[in-house]
């Protein structure tokens, strides 16, 4: 989260009890990795954390570097492959599971691409304007197609599905996107993060409403069977 340590600690601490919560009230193993979501936000929350006092407490100083990269793995590498599975995961439409499949293939190679640039380009952070700015050195063409890759996994994910409220997740993320594109364009990757509070909640709804739904077998056991009546 941008802004300070305390708002990333507060947001982390928030995240990671719903995270927690959440994960203890799921029961169908096809919604852990959905709901593991929130927790991971506290996570990442964390690492920004610890980068902001290793820029105003010089006994942190040695935490900017690890901190920055596990954030960026966490933004860059796990999200554009997690969301799209997550959600392909829960998917009751056969159709429709199959453009997931679709959306979680670009969201490999989105990470293997981002993955690709936080291993062989440089990459660094500043505090600028109350947020966190990362740069990292890489081709155009390179950041061009791994965003590409990386809001198609995240964004068509939620619009593909079926499941209630899956949508309003989608609509959440495009907007955070957009408000963020137009506001704090120089600080993408860290203000976006800021809106992981809303996600949680929203994923909370989905988590309700996709357990609500009976699955097919359990549709087939509960229906009430009376038998046939015999004619003489």
């Amino acid at each position: 989260m941008c802004f300070s340590a305390g708002a990333s600690f507060g947001a982390a601490a928030i995240l990671g009890t719903a995270g927690v919560v959440t994960l203890t009230k799921t029961k169908n193993k096809s919604q852990w990795m959905f709901a593991a979501m929130p927790l991971l936000f506290g996570m990442q929350q964390l690492c920004e954390g610890f980068e902001w006092l290793s820029f105003n407490n010089h006994d942190f100083e040695n935490y900017r570097s690890p901190m920055m990269y596990l954030f960026l793995i966490f933004a860059q590498v796990l999200w554009p492959t997690w969301v799209p599975l997550s959600i392909y995961s829960m998917e009751p439409d056969k159709k429709r599971k199959k453009v997931l499949g679709i959306v979680s293939v670009s969201g490999l190679l989105s990470s293997a691409l981002l993955g690709y640039r936080l291993l062989f380009y440089a990459i660094s952070s500043e505090v600028m304007g109350h947020h966190i700015r990362y740069d990292i050195s890489s081709p155009e063409w390179m950041i061009i197609v791994s965003s590409i890759l990386y809001f198609i996994s995240t964004l068509v994910a939620p619009f593909s599905s079926t499941l209630k409220y899956m949508k309003l997740l989608g609509g959440i993320m495009l907007t955070a996107l957009v408000v963020t594109e137009a506001f704090y364009e120089k600080y993408l990757i860290s203000v976006w993060c800021f809106f992981a509070a809303l996600l949680s909640i929203t994923i909370l709804m989905c988590l309700r409403s996709s357990q609500a739904r009976p699955s097919g077998l359990d549709a087939i056991l509960k229906r009430e069977v009376h038998p046939h009546k015999l004619e003489w």
